[in-house]
């Protein structure tokens, strides 16, 4: 008998979170400490022709459309006209759209809307209303942010969506999403709308043109988002990518750009997006990601909506907070983020574990979704998030590797290794406490906070005792710690 959408989403929910992220670390192996991290290649990233071409030739000279003043949008709260005061668009044309997927046929065939009776479909089979309503929602978000990402935002969709399934789940239920269709359309649209104002506006000096099909499907095919539910007659969220309610497009562009985390290449964005994260997320604890869990962190009954862990919320008793749901839910809250980017985020699984996968020319991983905020990534001064991205080879080598018999050995070594070379504040407090309760290297909570990952010997041959000396100078000594570190997940 196939089971419905809904009970398999609740059967992979309620068994993933209850054996991954929440679950007790196993005392660890001793691992090698020479096995240091291989620096993910810098090259080819965005090659300059690619840049080139997406700065100077991204929009054929045919597909501008010049825009008389009287068609301009209200913007402001009222018609901006050419020589009026106020913001105004910076070009009185603006690309259209049919004719520049006309001239991109992978991309039209990539921009994929699933129904409920024909399946995926292309855009060239969508009905005209809805691919009219995508070129109303581009050309929306191209005028906003031509005039600054001032005014009013331009999509005005309910963030976040109701949940369909909220009033017949019980507190112990998973908590799963499904969205009604005229939500899901609104999101998707909003999504892959402004995915393609990025493009077009060369927003950002990489191209969609450049990602092979599936990865471009992360991006654009409305089934990476969610799928069909026949039972529930809705779109229901898949736990496969990701534990995360993405948040309107316009919501995640202006909160990137206002906090100034688009750089020059993918890399150091999705760098700049995890320094933001080690700086203000927080892990949920003791969790096993159900209904009335859910509505106690987020106020919502489902995914923990991405709008939320941006604004914040309150937790009793752990007060309020950018609250996140472990690896699973940041998985998924980076590909939901990224993604109005044009940068493709793959979830993995690896020894209960999700970490993830980041596409661009060239791929690069966390060694664990939690990676970011974990205690041994918060040192002073903090080092940059890029630090953290793992190239394919070591990748492998950690969690792929069949000469390994447990990955969970590997299972956020990153940040171990890290702090094995650049103290965290985190073992700073360790530290403290062994001084305070005089208790020996070997026994002392410093080596403890490594997981068992390193012997003593490793640990001293390291120099970290010294290091951790100069970090309390920096810091101002043990009774001030406390004013630069936030509560750590260990």
């Amino acid at each position: 008998m196939t089971l419905p959408i809904a009970r398999l989403l609740t059967l992979t929910l309620t068994l993933a979170l209850a054996c991954g992220c929440n679950q007790p670390q196993p005392t660890f192996s001793a691992l090698a400490v020479d096995d240091h991290l291989e620096p993910a290649p810098q090259l080819p990233y965005d090659p300059p022709e690619l840049r080139e071409q997406a700065l100077s030739g991204n929009v054929p000279d045919e597909c501008w459309r010049r825009v008389s003043p009287w068609e301009l949008p209200a913007l402001g709260g009222r018609i901006v006209v050419g020589g009026e005061p106020g913001p105004v668009p910076t070009s009185q044309r603006i690309p259209d759209l049919r004719c520049w997927l006309d001239h991109n046929p992978d991309v039209a065939e990539s921009l994929v809307w699933e129904t409920q009776y024909y399946g995926g479909q292309s855009f060239a089979k969508w009905d005209v209303a809805l691919q009219d309503n995508l070129v109303a929602r581009f050309e929306a978000m191209w005028w906003w942010l031509q005039a600054g990402r001032t005014g009013k935002k331009p999509f005005g969709i309910m963030d976040p969506p109701p949940n369909k399934l909220a009033d017949k789940l019980a507190d112990s239920d998973g908590a799963l999403t499904v969205l009604w269709d005229g939500d899901a359309w609104n999101l998707y649209c909003t999504q892959v709308a402004t995915s393609l104002v990025v493009e077009l506006s060369a927003l950002v000096p990489w191209s969609l043109t450049a990602l092979d099909p599936t990865m471009r499907a992360e991006i654009l095919d409305s089934r990476r988002f969610f799928l069909w539910d026949d039972q529930n007659k809705g779109y229901a969220l898949s736990f496969s990518v990701g534990f995360s309610l993405p948040a309107s497009p316009d919501t995640t562009i202006d909160f990137l750009l206002s906090n100034q985390l688009v750089a020059a290449t993918r890399r150091d964005t999705i760098g700049a997006f995890l320094s933001w994260e080690r700086q203000n997320l927080q892990h949920l604890y003791n969790i096993k990601g159900l209904a009335g869990e859910m509505e106690a962190a987020y106020g919502y009954r489902g995914f923990p909506p991405a709008a939320t862990v941006l604004s914040g919320s309150d937790h009793a008793p752990d007060g309020f907070a950018h609250w996140i749901m472990g690896c699973y839910g940041n998985t998924g809250f980076l590909r939901s983020m990224l993604r109005v980017l044009n940068i493709p985020v793959e979830r993995l699984f690896a020894a209960g574990h999700t970490m993830p996968r980041f596409h661009g020319m060239g791929s690069w991983y966390l060694s664990h979704g939690d990676d970011p905020y974990g205690a041994n990534f918060w040192s002073l001064p903090p080092g940059p998030g890029a630090e953290l991205l793992l190239s394919e080879t070591t990748w492998n080598k950690w969690f792929v590797n069949p000469i390994n018999p447990d990955p969970l050995n590997n299972v956020g070594r990153t940040t171990a290794l890290i702090a094995l070379e650049r103290p965290s504040l985190y073992q700073a407090r360790a530290y403290c406490a062994d001084k305070l309760s005089g208790a020996d290297h070997q026994s002392g909570k410093v080596l403890a906070s490594f997981d068992g990952r390193f012997s003593l010997a490793e640990v001293e041959a390291a120099g970290l005792w010294p290091l951790l000396d100069g970090l309390l100078v920096t810091a101002g000594g043990c009774a001030k710690l406390n004013s630069y570190a936030k509560t750590f997940y260990p």
